[in-house]
C-alpha cells in the first residue's frame, strides 16, 4: 500500500512538474512526456509519443543520435541548450538535461527541457543595449539608453528622471524620449502615476489598461519600469520607465534587464552629480575593475620589450614584444637573467639600479642588449620598482633605439646646415640635405598653387646635391595626390606599377606640409629615386618636423608679401589721409571765418548810440583777459554780446563753452561746471570732463549767474582767484587757465543782501561791468531788428517780405517790450506765419500797448514789471508754458527757464 502510494506521489509529481519531461529510448524515439512537454511544445501527448527525438529537436548536437546516446550513455548526465521546433514552426531556446537510465535490461533517457526563450531574450536585450551604450556616458548615454529600450521593446516612450527632493513625489526627467526623438526634459508629479510604484522600491510591468488604474496616465495604455537605487545610501533617487499607447505582451515584461540598466544608471547620475573626488574615486574603481586584465593587456599590446624581474634579476616574465625583438622565445627568456641580455651589466652596478629605483620609483638609463643571434644593439631602459603582496619586482620596458639614434643625428645634422637661412635659401639647403641623408637621388620642396591641392608649384627641386628647375604640376596619378590629402607616403620599391605617370622612380617617401595657423595642407616635402629604398631610409618622423618648419617658412614668406602689400597700402592710405587733413584745416579755417563774421559785430543790428557806447566797451576790453559782467534783462542779447567779446579776442581760436545756470538742476550743476569720476555718486556711470576743463584755453559764458546755489559759489570764486578746481571722485587738483564772462538779469547786490549770493563773488565778477539795454531804450532799431527778422525767417516759413507797413513800425515802437529783442523776434516770426502775401500784415499778432493804472505808483522794479507781464502772458495763453503757443515761446524764453523764473518771483495759478 505504502508503495503504491509512492508510485501515485511519483507520478503526479512528474505529470505536474513546471519543466517539460520527455522519455526517450535508444533509438531516439519519444515514448513518454509530461503535460508541461506538451503545452510547452504544442503538440498533444499522443503526438509526441509518435515523434522521434530530431522531429522536435533539429540541433545538430543530436543530429548523429546514436553518437549523443553513446556520450549520454558514457557521462550518465549531460545538459546543454538547444531549440525546440514548435508545433506552429517557430523555433524557441530550451535548456536540456539528459539523464541515462537503465530499467530492466533496457535502456532511457529521461530529458528536463526547460523553456529559456525569455532568459535568452533578456541576454539579446541585455547584449543588444550593452553594445549600443558601452561607450558613452553623461547624457550620451541615457538618450542612446532610453532609444535602445524603445527599439528593443517596441514601445513608444522611455524616460529616465530623478527625484528633485527626498521624500518629494516631484521628479526630474534627464532624459525623455518618444521612439528615437529626443523630448525637452520636464518635471513632474509622481502622484496617480505608475512612476509612483516604482519609487516606493518596486519593480512595475502592465500590459494593458494602465490609464484606468492610474488616472494621472491618461493615453497609456502599457508600461514597465524600475527604481534607480542610490549605491551609497541604497535609496531610490530615481526611476526609468517605458510606456504604450496600445497593449504589449509578456515578453515586454524585461524587468530583470531594466534593473542591471537602472544599476548603471544610478552609478551614471551619480557620477554626473559627483565632484571631482567622487570622479577620482570612480577612477581608482575602474582601475581595480581593470586590474585582472592588466597583466595580459600590458604583455600583448605593447610594442616595447617588458620584462618583470626580480631583485636577482632572474626574468620572471615577459611579454611578446621581448621574445620578437631578442630573438628568444618566452621559454628561453624566462629561464636567462638581465645579466645574458646585458654582458655589460655587473653584479654590483644592478644592486646599485635597484637601490636607485627603489628609492625613486623609476630609473631611466640607455645601455646596450645582446640578441640571441649575438648583435649588440642601443636599448632605453625604464625601470620601475613595484612591490606587489610583499614581493619586490622590476617592470621594466626596453625600446630598441637604434632608429632614433640614427634620426637624431640625421636632425642635429640638417638643423645645423639650415638654422641661418631662410626663403628659397631654406628650401634649397633643405632639399639638398634630404638627398645626401637619405641618400636618395631626388629631392622637393612643393606648395599648393591652388585651392582644391590639385596643383602644385615646387620651392626647391634637386638632384644629386644639383638644384634643378623649379616646375608647376598637376598632382593627380602622382603620390603627391595622397600626400597632399594628410598621409604619410612610403614606397619601398615599385612605385611605377602604382603611380604611371613616375616612370622610372622606383621608390618614394613624403610627408604633407600643413599651416601652422590653419592645420590645412599646403604643400608636402619628398625623397625618391630609381632604386629601391630600405627600411631605414623610411624617415617620415624627421621628415615631419622639417614639414613644420616649411609650412611656418611658406607662411611667413606669403606674410611678408602680404605685409609689404599691407604697408604699399598704409603709405597709400596715410597719402590720402595728409591729403584730407589739409583740405580739412582748410575748409575748418573758412569755418571758423565764417563763424566769426556771422557772430561778431556783424550779427548785432543797431543804429542806437547808446549800444555803439556798449560796443566801444567790447573792443577795450575783449583784448584783455578781465572777467566780463554783462548785466540785463531777459532778452535784450546778453549771450550775444559774450560771444562778441569772445570773437574778437585772443582766445577766439578755443572754444566759447557756454552754462545756463538757471536751466541745470541743483545737484547736477557742480557736475556740469567741473566734470565728475565714474562712480563718483550714485548714477556716475563713466568719467565726464566738466565744462571749465573744456573752455582751458578759452572762454566760458555763465549765464543766470544769479541763479549759482551758494554752495557753489565759493568754488566758482576759487576758480576765478587760483585758476583751479577738483573734478568730483578726484582729489587731484586741476589747473586751468580760462576767461569767465558772466551774465545775470537779475539784481547782484540785492541778492548779496539777501544772503543770495557772495559778495566777494560779485566783485571778483563786477570786474568790467557791461548793461545790455532794453528795447524799449533804443526803439529806434526796432525797424533795423523788424527787418533782420522777417529775412531770417523768410526760408523757415517760405515767404518773402518785401513790405512793412509803417502802421505796422508805428504799432510796434509802441509797445513796451518787456520780454525786449527775444520777444520782437518770436512775435515777428509768428506775423510772417499769418501774413498772406509779400506784405507783413497788420493783425492780431501786434501786441497793444498796455496802459497804466493811475494808483499804481510811476516807479515800480523791475522784478515786480517782470512778474507782471509773465502773468499777463501767462492769462493770455491760459497758463501754457510750453509749446507753439505757450508762455515761453512768447516770451522768447526756454520752458525750463520760464519756470524757474515763474518759481523765484512766485507766480502760482490761482485755483
Amino acid at each position: 500500500m505504502e508503495l503504491e502510494q509512492e508510485l501515485q506521489l511519483y507520478h503526479y509529481t512528474v505529470a505536474n512538474l513546471q519543466e517539460a519531461v520527455f522519455w526517450v529510448n535508444a533509438a531516439g524515439n519519444i515514448i513518454q512526456v509530461n503535460d508541461m512537454a506538451a503545452r510547452l511544445s504544442g503538440y498533444t501527448i499522443e503526438e509526441l509519443t509518435r515523434m522521434h527525438v530530431t522531429d522536435l529537436n533539429p540541433s545538430p548536437i543530436v543530429a548523429n543520435f546514436p553518437q549523443f546516446w553513446q556520450r549520454l550513455k558514457k557521462e550518465k548526465k549531460i545538459t546543454f541548450e538547444a531549440q525546440h521546433r514548435h508545433k506552429t514552426g517557430y523555433l524557441y531556446d530550451v535548456e536540456i538535461t539528459g539523464n541515462f537510465i537503465t530499467y530492466n535490461g533496457q535502456e532511457f533517457s529521461c530529458s528536463i527541457v526547460r523553456d529559456i526563450s525569455k532568459k535568452k531574450t533578456e541576454e539579446r536585450l541585455l547584449q543588444t543595449i550593452s553594445e549600443a551604450t558601452s561607450n558613452i556616458t553623461g547624457k550620451d548615454f541615457l538618450v542612446e539608453l532610453c532609444r535602445n529600450f524603445t527599439r528593443a521593446l517596441n514601445m513608444q516612450f522611455a524616460l529616465i528622471a530623478e527625484c528633485i527632493q527626498e521624500g518629494s513625489t516631484q521628479v526630474r526627467t534627464l532624459c525623455l524620449v518618444n521612439h528615437d526623438t529626443v523630448i525637452d526634459n520636464i518635471e513632474y508629479d509622481t502622484k496617480g502615476r505608475p512612476c509612483e510604484v516604482i519609487l516606493q522600491g518596486d519593480g512595475f510591468f502592465m500590459g494593458k489598461e494602465v490609464y484606468k488604474h492610474f488616472p494621472a496616465s491618461e493615453g497609456i495604455e502599457a508600461a514597465t519600469g524600475v527604481p534607480i537605487y542610490s549605491s551609497v545610501s541604497g535609496k531610490p533617487i530615481g526611476h526609468i520607465i517605458i510606456s504604450n499607447p496600445s497593449p504589449v505582451s509578456e515578453q515586454k515584461n524585461q524587468l530583470p534587464v531594466l534593473k542591471i540598466f537602472a544599476a548603471r544608471v544610478g552609478a551614471e547620475i551619480e557620477r554626473m552629480q559627483a565632484d571631482k573626488a567622487l570622479q577620482h574615486k570612480n577612477e581608482e574603481l575602474r582601475l581595480r575593475l581593470n586590474e585582472i586584465e592588466l597583466y595580459h593587456t600590458t604583455l600583448k599590446n605593447l610594442r616595447d620589450q617588458v620584462y618583470w624581474l626580480n631583485k636577482s634579476g632572474a626574468f620572471i616574465r615577459v611579454n611578446e614584444a621581448a621574445a620578437n625583438e631578442t630573438g628568444y622565445n618566452k621559454d628561453e627568456l624566462s629561464k636567462m637573467t638581465v645579466f645574458n641580455l646585458n654582458p655589460g651589466l655587473t653584479e654590483k652596478e644592478w644592486n646599485a639600479n635597484w637601490t636607485e629605483t627603489k628609492q625613486c620609483g623609476q630609473q631611466i638609463l640607455e645601455t646596450e642588449h645582446r640578441s640571441k643571434d649575438g648583435n649588440l644593439y642601443p636599448v632605453e631602459v625604464t625601470n620601475n620598482f613595484i612591490e606587489h603582496d610583499g614581493v619586490e619586482y622590476f617592470c621594466s620596458t626596453v625600446r630598441d633605439i637604434r632608429k632614433r639614434r640614427l634620426e637624431e643625428e640625421l636632425l642635429r645634422t640638417i638643423s645645423e646646415r639650415t638654422a641661418g637661412v631662410t626663403g628659397e635659401d631654406y628650401f634649397r639647403e633643405l632639399a639638398r640635405f634630404v638627398t645626401s641623408t637619405l641618400n636618395v637621388r631626388y629631392s622637393m620642396v612643393v606648395e599648393c598653387s591652388n585651392g582644391n591641392n590639385t596643383r602644385l608649384r615646387m620651392l626647391s627641386y634637386v638632384e644629386r646635391q644639383e638644384v634643378r628647375e623649379n616646375i608647376e604640376y598637376d598632382s593627380t596619378g602622382t603620390p603627391c595626390e595622397i600626400v597632399m590629402q594628410g598621409k604619410d607616403f612610403f614606397c619601398a620599391r615599385g612605385l611605377e606599377r602604382t603611380f604611371p605617370r613616375e616612370k622610372g622612380i622606383q621608390s618614394w617617401v613624403a610627408v604633407p606640409i600643413h599651416s601652422p595657423s590653419t592645420g590645412k595642407v599646403i604643400g608636402n616635402i619628398a625623397a625618391f629615386d630609381k632604386m629601391p629604398m630600405s627600411k631605414e631610409q623610411n624617415q617620415t618622423a624627421i621628415l615631419k618636423i622639417f614639414a613644420a618648419r616649411a609650412g611656418a617658412e611658406i607662411e611667413r614668406i606669403e606674410a611678408q608679401k602680404n605685409l609689404e602689400k599691407a604697408n604699399e597700402e598704409l603709405a597709400k592710405r596715410l597719402q590720402e589721409i595728409e591729403e584730407l587733413k589739409n583740405q580739412l584745416a582748410a575748409e575748418n579755417k573758412y569755418l571758423q571765418e565764417e563763424i566769426r563774421f556771422n557772430n561778431n559785430f556783424d550779427d548785432i543790428v543797431t543804429k542806437s548810440r547808446n549800444f555803439q557806447k556798449i560796443l566801444q566797451q567790447i573792443e577795450q576790453v575783449a583784448t584783455t583777459d578781465a572777467t566780463v559782467l554783462i548785466i540785463g534783462e531777459s532778452g535784450t542779447g546778453k549771450e550775444l554780446l559774450a560771444r562778441a567779446v569772445h570773437n574778437i579776442s585772443n582766445r577766439s581760436k578755443r572754444p566759447l563753452i557756454k552754462v545756463n545756470c538757471a536751466t541745470l538742476p541743483a545737484n547736477l550743476i557742480e557736475s556740469e561746471l567741473f566734470g565728475h569720476e565714474r562712480g563718483a555718486f550714485t548714477g556716475a556711470m563713466e568719467k565726464r570732463i566738466g565744462r571749465f576743463e573744456l573752455a582751458d584755453g578759452g572762454t566760458i559764458f555763465l549765464d543766470e549767474i544769479g541763479e549759482l546755489p551758494v554752495e557753489l559759489q565759493a568754488k566758482l570764486l576759487r576758480v576765478l582767484q587760483e585758476g583751479e578746481f577738483e573734478r568730483l571722485g578726484n582729489p587731484k587738483t586741476l589747473k586751468v587757465n580760462v576767461r569767465v564772462i558772466a551774465a545775470t538779469n537779475r539784481n547782484l547786490e540785492q541778492a548779496i543782501e539777501k544772503k543770495e549770493f557772495r559778495e566777494d563773488l560779485f566783485y571778483r565778477l563786477n570786474v568790467f561791468p557791461i548793461v545790455s539795454p532794453p528795447l524799449r531804450d533804443r526803439k529806434e532799431d526796432i525797424p533795423l531788428l523788424v527787418k533782420h527778422f522777417c529775412q531770417k525767417y523768410e526760408a523757415k516759413v517760405g515767404k518773402k517780405i518785401t513790405n512793412i507797413p509803417g502802421k505796422v513800425i508805428d504799432a510796434l515802437m509802441a509797445y513796451n517790450w518787456p520780454g525786449n529783442i527775444r520777444e520782437l523776434e518770436n512775435i515777428i516770426e509768428r506775423a510772417l506765419i499769418l501774413s498772406r502775401g509779400n506784405t507783413l500784415e497788420y493783425g492780431e499778432w501786434v501786441p497793444a500797448p498796455k496802459t497804466l493804472n493811475k494808483e499804481q505808483p510811476a516807479a515800480q522794479k523791475l522784478e515786480d514789471l517782470e512778474k507782471e507781464h509773465i502773468i499777463a502772458v501767462l492769462n493770455k495763453t491760459g497758463w501754457k508754458v510750453s509749446g507753439e503757443k505757450g508762455a515761453a515761446k512768447i516770451l522768447g524764453l526756454n520752458p525750463t527757464t520760464l519756470e524757474a523764473r515763474m518759481k523765484k518771483l512766485g507766480i502760482e495759478r490761482k485755483k
